[in-house]
């Protein structure tokens, strides 16, 4: 690519120079020096990215053997594939998950991945958008361990004063064969917006302008032969932001100056043998790896010395190597193992301890349909566990958090810390924030989009695969139904608080708790319309609660001081909130369920697995497999004329509870007498006589009875019910009933 022709006289001199040494001193490998006059060097790059903390085949999140990739099974690969002429370069995303997090602390002199990636000798590393978590302090701390000659690259974030580039150097010149090969790095924009807190006095710029400029520098100098851009952005540009996508980066430069871009930050693998998973872009080679070491980029770029000793890309070869392939694992590297093993027993100790124990009943119950996450189409005692604590912590009256994992859950039995991983995956950090019942009540309906709208002749749930699961959110503190019936937008119904039942007002100045991520991504500003006027954008009152401890730390407190390690999801869930508008009943929803266990029903999943159920099942579907199923309508209208003679604007009467018995085992039997006015009635029970986290059965208004399952034994239950009746689409509640109380058998 550089022209050297005006220089040739002095090369050719240089290399005379050394082959006279080398007669003389008999003591260099004459293939390094010879290189150089090859018509062909061929530089090999290697390249490892969102490591995520898995230094050996082994999660700590669940305390089991995972092998499905490591820094230290990648290191086997490095070791089988470098060369005099290879190039090591990791894309970011290293020092958290897998709890690595613990050894960025200063108790710790060595975060492992940092000592693994020392062991390699890694020629280049990069910033992910998860290395700024912590703080820039945390982050330079840690990165400083790096051991030189390893460059640490990074050409779009800038210092307090805003001139001295965080990582010290945008790109770095190497000499493989006798090329010179230029390395430029860079991270995603949108840490700005992930972790503005955290680089509030930091400068974060445009990579694509940044490596630009740097590329026309290195060709006005002709300090290289070769340009690698590599880059902690995946392909499409994230949360609107312009060049925060590696796509964006290679229609920006020329093929013939960056043959080759190294990406990460998308869990993708991608490399130039497909041009259909974006592995070619404007004629520029990618290459993208899986996360957590599951895959290692491999390319072969041949460089062509031209008559005027020039040199030019004659082919670039890219592959992706798997760690994994069926039953053929790659082994983890011995040597990396051995210098890993004190921070593989520190990890182990520290997850496997045992802080409580869960009673009952999982944190997630049984799913309705077999393949729909339970966890979102219901209220349960896992999501209320992380509000409960996000309220508590943050002394907020309301607090909203998401399933991070559809297949996340906690069964009954012991507790360790392990287990908290499983509740709350991220390091996040909890913020304390003021907003208005106006902006809260347009964050719900934002959250709500992630289902798809009912329609007549649907049997399931589905949703929108538009709108990922780790962005819904669910909601604590207030009771609500989310109609899915009605057009994104409008579905947020019978909003009140849920400790005085009083409606949400628009007015209202509320004390809400959500995590970093979810409040500098969607909440901060109006740009990712979540909130539409700048004016209702929530207020910060205090960020990083509790001195900046994570989420999942406060978890682990609540469980071990609060709890005194007693996990009762009985009593920790309230079912505050539920999906209305199905357009089936419970009888359809068992029989979809019948049928998808049997494999005669399939669900419509997405084809990247990342959202289940994207379209709902529907009846012909249900019908075409099981064409003896009769669907059952639910009675909505009212059974005798004196009901119907009720007016609309009269509240029900009060129900009188007539029995409650304990016939079976874990069982109660309710029964009671007609209201006046009901449209509907509400069994409420509980194991504590305020009735305090009370469980609810609805039933329609020509039932009078109810059995309660799966109760904990030999417990007294509280019992009462009240009636409603529904007007002007708003609920009408009669008073509660006295409530009554039996054993469980």
């Amino acid at each position: 690519m550089v022209n050297f022709a005006s220089s040739m006289k002095k090369a050719i001199a240089t290399v005379l120079s050394a082959a006279m040494v080398l007669t003389i001193a008999g003591a260099q490998n004459p293939a390094t020096v010879k290189a150089a006059d090859k018509d062909e060097v061929t530089i090999q790059v290697l390249q490892t990215s969102d490591l995520h903390g898995k230094f050996l085949p082994f999660n700590y999140a669940t305390a089991s053997v995972d092998d499905k990739g490591s820094l230290a099974q990648v290191a086997t690969l490095i070791k089988q594939y470098r060369n005099d002429n290879t190039l090591l370069i990791d894309c970011g995303d290293t020092i958290q998950d897998n709890m690595n997090s613990i050894f960025n602390t200063e108790e710790y002199d060595m975060n492992p991945m940092i000592t693994g990636m020392n062991e390699l000798h890694y020629d280049a590393v990069l910033y992910g958008n998860h290395e700024f978590n912590y703080g820039v302090p945390t982050l330079k701390r840690v990165f400083s361990k790096i051991a030189s000659p390893t460059a640490v690259l990074c050409d779009n974030v800038y210092d307090i004063d805003g001139k001295t580039l965080l990582s010290g150097q945008a790109y770095k010149i190497f000499n493989k064969g006798g090329v010179r090969v230029a390395v430029i790095g860079s991270v995603t924009p949108n840490i700005d917006n992930w972790d503005i807190e955290n680089l509030k006095n930091y400068k974060v710029t445009d990579p694509v302008e940044e490596t630009k400029k740097i590329v026309n520098k290195i060709k006005a100098d002709k300090s290289a032969d070769l340009i690698i851009v590599a880059t902690h952005m995946s392909s499409d540009n994230e949360l609107g932001a312009k060049d925060s996508g590696y796509v964006d980066m290679a229609n920006a430069l020329n093929r013939n100056d960056v043959p080759l871009i190294l990406a990460a930050h998308g869990h993708e693998q991608v490399d130039g043998t497909k041009t259909e998973n974006k592995g070619i872009v404007n004629d520029i080679h990618v290459m993208e790896n899986i996360n957590q070491g599951q895959t290692l980029g491999k390319a072969e770029i041949t460089m062509e010395k031209e008559k005027d000793g020039t040199y030019s890309v004659k082919s670039v070869k890219t592959e992706s190597v798997n760690v994994k392939n069926g039953d053929k694992v790659v082994a983890a590297d011995p040597v990396i193992s051995e210098k890993l093993a004190k921070y593989d027993a520190a990890a182990k100790a520290y997850a496997a301890k045992v802080i409580g124990a869960v009673s009952g009943s999982p944190l997630i119950g049984e799913a309705d349909v077999e393949g729909i996450p339970q966890g979102q189409v219901a209220d349960s005692a896992f999501m209320d566990l992380i509000n409960t604590v996000q309220m508590k912590k943050a002394g907020a009256r309301v607090s909203a958090a998401a399933l991070f994992s559809t297949s996340a859950n906690v069964q009954p039995g012991s507790f360790k810390r392990s287990d908290a991983s499983n509740v709350y995956k991220f390091d996040n950090t909890l913020y304390k924030v003021e907003i208005s019942g106006k902006a809260l009540k347009e964050y719900m309906e934002w959250s709500a989009n992630y289902f798809n709208q009912a329609k007549e002749g649907d049997a399931s749930i589905s949703f929108n695969p538009e709108m990922k699961a780790y962005l819904y959110d669910m909601f604590a503190g207030v009771d609500y139904d989310i109609n899915i019936s009605k057009p994104a937008g409008s579905r947020i119904e019978n909003l009140v608080y849920s400790d005085n039942k009083a409606p949400v007002l628009d007015s209202d100045k509320i004390i809400m708790a959500v995590n970093n991520y979810r409040f500098t991504s969607q909440l901060a500003s109006t740009k990712n319309g979540v909130i539409k006027n700048e004016a209702d954008v929530p207020k910060l009152i205090e960020k990083d609660v509790n001195a900046g401890e994570g989420v999942r730390e406060m978890i682990l407190d609540y469980i071990e001081n609060d709890l005194n390690g007693v996990i009762d999801p009985a009593k920790i869930v309230d079912n505050n909130w539920k999906i209305t508008g199905k357009t089936w009943t419970d009888a359809d929803t068992a029989e979809v369920n019948k049928l998808v266990k049997e494999e005669k029903l399939k669900l419509h999943d997405s084809e990247d697995g990342r959202t289940p159920n994207i379209k709902s099942i529907t009846m012909d579907e249900v019908k075409a497999a099981d064409p003896v199923y009769t669907p059952a309508k639910e009675e909505t209208k009212p059974e005798t004329k004196e009901e119907t003679k009720v007016t609309k604007k009269a509240k029900p009467a009060k129900v009188t509870l007539s029995s409650v018995k304990s016939t079976a085992k874990n069982t109660v039997k309710v029964t009671f007498k007609k209201a006046k006015g009901a449209s509907k009635y509400v069994v409420y029970y509980s194991y504590k006589k305020n009735m305090k986290n009370a469980k609810k059965v609805t039933l329609s208004s020509s039932k009078r009875s109810t059995t309660i399952k799966k109760l904990t034994s030999s417990k007294k239950v509280y019992v009462r019910v009240r009636a409603y009746n529904t007007v002007d689409g708003k609920n009408q509640y009669g008073k509660y009933s006295a409530v009554k109380s039996v054993k469980v058998k």
